[in-house]
C-alpha cells in the first residue's frame, strides 16, 4: 500500500509539474532578475536598457522596456556547431524564447531570411502596453542567415509601448 502511495504523489507531481507554463528559458516579457538569475551578470554595463548574455542556444543580447525584455537577438553562431542552423533547428532554438502560448501566424521565406509572426495572450501579462487591435501581443521573428543556413536570430514585440 506504501508504493502505491508513493507512485501516486510521484505522478500527481508530474502532471502538476507538466501543467506550468513557464517551463522555457528567460524570453521576450521576461525580466532582468529572471535573466541574471539564469545566465549571470550582464556580459557589459554601457546601456542599462541593454544586456548580453551567453547560454546554451548562443550568445543573447537583450533590450528591455520598463524592465521587461522586449527585444533579444540571438546570435547562432557562438555554439561554435560545424554546420549552419536549418529553419527548423532556428525556431526550435527561438521558440525556447517565446512564451509557450504561441501561435504561429504567418511565415514568409527568401533563400537567406526568414520571417514568422506569433500571437501571444499570454506575454501581455507581462507587457500589457503592446496589446494590439486583437486583445494579444504580436511577435516578430526574424532569422538571418546565408543559402547554406541561419546565423542570426531577432525576437521582438511589435505594437505601440507608449500607450
Amino acid at each position: 500500500m506504501k508504493h502505491i502511495t508513493l507512485a501516486t504523489v510521484f505522478l500527481s507531481v508530474l502532471f502538476i509539474a507538466g501543467c506550468n507554463q513557464n517551463t522555457s528559458v528567460p524570453g521576450l516579457g521576461n525580466t532582468t532578475e529572471d535573466f541574471e538569475a539564469e545566465y549571470g551578470d550582464n556580459e557589459i554595463t554601457e546601456d542599462e536598457s541593454t544586456y548580453d548574455y551567453t547560454d546554451y542556444t548562443g550568445y543573447l543580447t537583450v533590450s528591455f522596456d520598463d524592465d521587461r525584455a522586449t527585444k533579444i537577438h540571438l546570435d547562432l553562431q557562438a555554439l561554435e556547431r560545424d554546420a549552419f542552423f536549418s529553419e527548423e533547428d532556428a525556431v526550435e532554438q527561438v521558440r525556447s524564447h517565446l512564451p509557450d502560448d504561441v501561435t504561429e501566424e504567418d511565415r514568409s521565406n527568401e533563400s537567406d531570411y526568414s520571417e514568422l509572426t506569433y500571437r501571444s495572450e499570454q506575454i501581455l501579462e507581462f507587457v500589457p502596453e503592446f496589446e494590439s487591435n486583437h486583445e494579444d501581443a504580436t511577435i516578430t521573428v526574424q532569422l538571418i542567415g546565408e543559402e547554406e543556413g541561419y546565423t542570426e536570430a531577432l525576437l521582438l514585440i511589435e505594437g505601440d509601448s507608449s500607450n
